[in-house]
């Protein structure tokens, strides 16, 4: 797994344990920079969302 599918991984995971909209916690991430807006991003989140 890269950094970046780290990082993906846990803002999915964050957004669940705090009850966050993982779209909206992807939305900052993408808008902070800290990942990119791809595809890789979206299902590695959303992986880290279903396994919280």
């Amino acid at each position: 797994m890269t950094e970046t599918q780290r990082r993906a991984y846990g803002i999915g995971k964050d957004a669940k344990l705090t009850g966050e909209d993982l779209t909206k916690a992807l939305d900052w991430a993408v808008a902070e920079g800290i990942v990119p807006d791809s595809y890789t991003v979206d299902l590695h989140a959303r992986m880290g969302y279903a396994a919280a």
